[in-house]
């Protein structure tokens, strides 16, 4: 079956090997790249000791996040968005059906780069979603702290937070506290 690819939807996609043993395909236009759910899952149960997430360093790669609704290379259905978080603003497209993963220019690279691409399956999962979510409320709530205190007794008022966390009498200070 003709693999035609869901950003420019006419031109057929190469075939290429995105990693050693990680079959995928390719569009010569977009350079967006399609993985098979399960080449994915053979590829990934071939990986011997995964590193930890690096930190990110360097600029970041440009990457051509793609808006509009997509359809499924190989079975034609529609491909669901999902934020990738961990300070990379870009959503993944996974088919709804046959759960295979189409990557937008540089979203692949931008992945491996952070040591993010072998847990790639985990982005479609509730608790990385949830995790983005609640990342996303702490930055509001401290941003509102930042624009109501000021950046100097904020970062004061973090201090002593976190002093307070880590102490063994932490409830009787807080009480001390609060008696005013």
């Amino acid at each position: 079956m003709l693999k035609l690819c869901p950003v420019c939807r006419t031109p057929q996609l190469s075939k290429v090997l995105l990693e050693s043993n990680l079959p995928a395909f390719a569009c010569p236009r977009c350079e967006g790249e399609w993985i098979s759910a399960d080449d994915y899952w053979a590829w990934l149960e071939h990986q011997d000791d995964i590193p930890p997430e690096p930190p990110a360093d360097g600029p970041p790669l440009q990457v051509s996040d793609n808006q509009q609704a997509t359809l499924c290379p190989d079975c034609r259905c529609l491909m669901l968005k999902y934020r990738v978080g961990h300070e990379l603003s870009f959503y993944l497209d996974q088919c709804s059906r046959c759960q295979g993963l189409w990557f937008d220019k540089n979203e692949w690279a931008s992945l491996k780069r952070r040591g993010l691409h072998d847990e790639v399956h985990k982005v479609f999962s509730a608790p990385w979603q949830a995790k983005i979510r609640a990342n996303e409320r702490q930055k509001k709530v401290d941003q509102v702290y930042l624009n109501t205190i000021g950046a100097e007794d904020y970062v004061e008022a973090q201090r002593v937070k976190q002093w307070l966390d880590q102490h063994p009498q932490r409830d009787v200070l807080l009480s001390f506290l609060n008696s005013g």
